[in-house]
């Protein structure tokens, strides 16, 4: 059985980029949970606005093309929701 996985973004993307490219850097979503074939891109937030929507275009990119690359069999595809949570 696969276990579901929370990854925190920003921490991840900065491993990945040098220094000197990290003021840069897009803004990404708070975190993601991956489980299964699922991601689930979230933002939390009080008020809903534009940057917000962004950050989780950003992350779902960068979780497409960098994280489940690397994790993503020949037969398995994932489906990937972003999510603004409000708390």
């Amino acid at each position: 059985m696969q276990r579901c996985e929370e990854v925190v973004i920003e921490k991840e993307v900065k491993k990945e980029v040098s220094r000197k490219k990290l003021n840069q850097m897009p803004k990404h979503a708070d975190y993601a949970i991956i489980c299964y074939n699922y991601a689930i891109v979230v933002e939390d937030t009080d008020t809903a606005k534009r940057e917000d929507i962004e950050k989780l275009e950003n992350s779902a990119t960068w979780l497409i093309n960098e994280k489940l690359r690397n994790v993503q069999s020949i037969s398995q595809s994932y489906k990937v929701f972003a999510v603004i949570h409000y708390s």
